[in-house]
């Protein structure tokens, strides 16, 4: 029984749900010296990625090119979803059947605030039950009183299907950490190539009562970024078809929808790198120096440069669009059950 009075209906239902979900995750390596200083040196490259160098005195490193600059952490989550539902219900309309219907929802309305659950309520709801059969009977006499009764079957098939996905991607900076109680000092000698010989500080933080960057090519202060990107998208359908046919005469209906839509969005955030000093700041390149998406803070900054100087800020920055769209349509017919007979055919049976 559906909606209260007299209906059937049979359908079925489906869920699919998957979600994934990925991540990187860096651990910083540590070296350092507790009581003294911390010499590191290379003959080629010194590069240190997402780690932290310490010291209770000085921090030395010296390379053909000296890179200090973070690990990037990464995450990935996704989820997908489909929904499909189909059914088809047969009921009564007409006058003769909202009646029917109308007698049995009050019935069952009757029974049901009945309650209490004993055996007397268990008696009494059985004979209710009984007089169903009644109450169907007096309610389509009480129908057919204003003239010719009218009833109709109808039935309707429908279905329906709906799908999302969404999906979110993360990069994340790990920068690194220099922490010098004195002196923190990294010094690129290069190789002799034409593009050697650079210090490059990026994402990452120099601590110390006095830093020098001292290059023979360029030394470049720089950000790292961190970006989320997000998707998401959705389609639903569902498409319905009914028919009825009664002593009125005969219809048929039918409509459908469509829908579908989408989302994305992208943000990007800046990790700017520090050069704290509590007493001077040098820097000395041969070529360029760039300072972009960083800060040099000192109480003194001293720099000698042989090239270019470049002093830049960086922004964070977020983009976002989404759309969604739907579509849909019907339509209902009738005809009248005497058009349906021939002219001479309604003459004879008059």
């Amino acid at each position: 029984m559906a909606g209260g009075g007299i209906a059937v209906s049979v359908g079925s239902s489906k869920l699919a749900r998957t979600d994934q979900e990925s991540s990187v995750t860096n651990n910083a390596s540590t070296i350092g010296s507790l009581s003294g200083n911390l010499t590191v040196q290379a003959g080629n490259n010194l590069h240190v990625t997402g780690s932290d160098l310490i010291a209770a005195k000085n921090v030395t490193g010296i390379a053909a090119n000296v890179t200090i600059d973070s690990a990037t952490d990464t995450s990935h989550q996704s989820q997908t979803q489909q929904t499909s539902k189909s059914g088809v219900t047969l009921g009564l309309s007409g006058a003769v059947g909202d009646a029917i219907n109308n007698a049995i929802s009050e019935t069952q309305a009757v029974r049901n605030s009945a309650g209490g659950g004993n055996d007397r309520a268990a008696a009494l709801h059985a004979i209710a039950a009984a007089g169903d059969v009644a109450t169907v009977g007096l309610a389509a006499a009480g129908a057919m009183k204003g003239g010719t009764p009218s009833i109709a079957i109808q039935v309707s098939v429908g279905s329906s299907h709906s799908s999302s996905q969404s999906s979110e991607d993360q990069t994340m900076q790990r920068g690194s950490s220099v922490q010098a109680g004195g002196t923190a000092t990294f010094i690129a000698t290069g190789t002799g190539a034409p593009d050697s010989g650079n210090v490059t500080i990026a994402g990452s933080d120099v601590t110390a009562s006095d830093v020098a960057l001292i290059a023979k090519n360029q030394v470049n202060l720089l950000n790292t970024t961190n970006t989320d990107s997000t998707r998401s998208s959705n389609s639903s359908s569902s498409a319905s078809v009914g028919v009825s046919f009664g002593t009125n005469g005969f219809g048929i209906s039918a409509s459908m929808q469509n829908a579908h839509g989408d989302g994305n969005s992208d943000a990007v955030m800046q990790n700017n790198t520090h050069i704290n000093a509590s007493n001077s700041a040098t820097i000395i390149s041969g070529g360029d120096t760039n300072i972009v998406g960083a800060g040099v803070n000192a109480n003194r900054v001293v720099a000698d440069i042989g090239g270019n100087l470049t002093i830049a800020s960086v922004q964070d920055m977020t983009v976002s669009a989404a759309h969604q769209s739907s579509a849909g349509g019907g339509f209902s017919a009738r005809r009248r059950l005497q058009d349906c007979v021939p002219p001479l055919q309604r003459r004879a049976s008059a």
